[in-house]
């Protein structure tokens, strides 16, 4: 056999030639199909990879946060009132948009690539923020058409309330369930923000409740100065009312001082211009004033020097100076002192001042025949006391034989069975009393009727007819020298 003249390799060789050969075939195939897959990993999520619990494995950034956006437009939030009532609104409502702040390319681009056969089906989780923005105005207008916003009822504050009687108290607050549309606005809002989809108004939190309660301490006060205000007021009321009552008791008053110059009222007009306090401050008259103007009133008058006066039986000062006898003079303070009691005792009437004589005896102390011309009446007194009333007839006024008056005399002569002798009649009586010469007190048998103006025109010759049963009376109690007061 001949031997050839190429070279051979020898069979050894030429396998380890294929395998290295295949081999560097493989490693091109392997490099070119990792480098391939390196590549792919730049724009994807190795698998295995978890944002905000979700698997985005092999997902791009974009189709990571295209899912993210889908979820938001899923989102919808529903609102349920204290009343049970609900409003949902979406996302669709809101304009609800992810916002992209990069953070889903910074986990991407974290990614080591160069390894990502290391890393590819390893679990890896992230948590990016799902910020979104959405139309605040849409947001607003949907809470402003909530129906619980416009139904509802408003709290009232407190308040002062004047009551009928001047008096005032407070009126406590109310509850209402009128919501605070502004907190409301900003709890949904808040409840937006943190991706709630439920929002339910089970509490009164968001009711407006009053401002000022009943317990307010201005309002408190206020009440009570008012109030303290008012009892002053009715105190003063009551005051006034009390002082009034008094006053018109103490002043309804009918007294009068009666003289021959005139005659002086003690009523409500004159003791009201007396009036004073007592030491509780409720009015009364005061005794120095009344005491003073009594005083005044006597001395005004000229009684207080005069002594020529007389008591008559309705207790009015007459002037006596016509006859033999004096009259008597003014006790000043005891007619002061009668008048004060008289006021004191809401007496009504005539005050009967306090006449005495030289000595000091009063005029009741003495016996007293009083007729009176103008009444034609005739009184008989003894010791102050009144012993008999009668009508009388006294001299004939037509005729000028009219009976002296304003004057003290004293009876000088008495007779039984006496026989009365004049110019022109001769008259017989059982009972003569004279007094002044030839004018007596005496009964006559042939008048019949006594009183009234009988004595203007058909009078006697200037004596005091008297009924006989009277004549007989005073004839049994008098003496000569009783006094006999004839005033008109």
């Amino acid at each position: 056999m001949e031997k050839s003249d190429k070279f051979r390799l020898p069979k050894k060789q030429i396998i380890i030639l294929i395998i290295l050969a295949a081999a560097v075939v493989a490693g091109i195939l392997f490099y070119n199909w990792y480098s391939k897959e390196a590549q792919f990993f730049e724009s994807h999520f190795f698998s295995g990879t978890m944002i905000n619990g979700e698997d985005v494995s092999e997902e791009t950034a974009e189709e990571v946060k295209q899912s993210i956006q889908e979820e938001l437009n899923e989102y919808s939030l529903t609102f349920t009132d204290h009343e049970g009532r609900t409003s949902t609104i979406t996302a669709a409502d809101l304009d609800l948009t992810y916002d992209d702040d990069g953070e889903v390319e910074e986990i991407l681009d974290s990614q080591n690539t160069s390894a990502w056969i290391f890393n590819n089906d390893k679990e890896a989780s992230y948590t990016v923020s799902e910020g979104s923005s959405y139309n605040a105005d849409k947001l607003g207008a949907w809470i402003a058409s909530l129906p619980c916003l416009k139904d509802g009822k408003k709290s009232t504050d407190a308040y002062e309330v004047e009551k009928e009687d001047g008096y005032w108290e407070i009126v406590p607050e109310t509850y209402g369930d009128e919501i605070d549309a502004g907190a409301l606005a900003d709890k949904i809002t808040d409840a937006v923000n943190d991706g709630e989809t439920s929002f339910i108004l089970d509490t009164d939190e968001l009711f407006i409740e009053p401002t000022i309660m009943a317990d307010d301490q201005a309002l408190t006060t206020d009440v009570e100065a008012r109030n303290k205000a008012m009892d002053e007021y009715y105190a003063e009321l009551a005051r006034q009312q009390r002082i009034e009552e008094i006053t018109e008791f103490i002043t309804n008053l009918d007294l009068k001082l009666n003289s021959y110059i005139d005659k002086v009222y003690i009523n409500e007009e004159l003791l009201k211009g007396m009036l004073t306090e007592d030491g509780n401050g409720d009015p009364c008259i005061s005794e120095k004033k009344f005491k003073k103007w009594v005083r005044q009133w006597a001395e005004d008058r000229g009684f207080t020097t005069n002594h020529n006066l007389f008591v008559t039986h309705g207790g009015r000062l007459m002037q006596v100076a016509n006859g033999p006898l004096m009259g008597w003079k003014l006790d000043l303070e005891a007619t002061v002192e009668r008048a004060w009691k008289a006021v004191q005792r809401q007496e009504s009437g005539v005050i009967h001042p306090v006449l005495v004589d030289d000595e000091g005896r009063l005029q009741t102390d003495y016996k007293y025949v009083e007729i009176n011309i103008m009444k034609q009446t005739m009184y008989f007194y003894m010791n102050g006391e009144q012993i008999l009333e009668t009508p009388v007839v006294t001299g004939n006024v037509a005729a000028g034989m009219a009976t002296p008056s304003n004057g003290v005399w004293y009876i000088d002569r008495m007779n039984l069975h006496y026989t009365m002798v004049g110019a022109t009649y001769v008259a017989y009586c059982d009972y003569w009393m004279a007094f002044n010469g030839g004018i007596g007190i005496h009964d006559l048998a042939s008048r019949t009727a006594y009183g009234g103006d009988i004595y203007l025109t058909n009078g006697s010759h200037g004596c005091v007819n008297t009924p006989y049963e009277m004549a007989q009376k005073i004839f049994e109690n008098v003496e000569i020298g009783t006094r006999v007061v004839v005033h008109s």
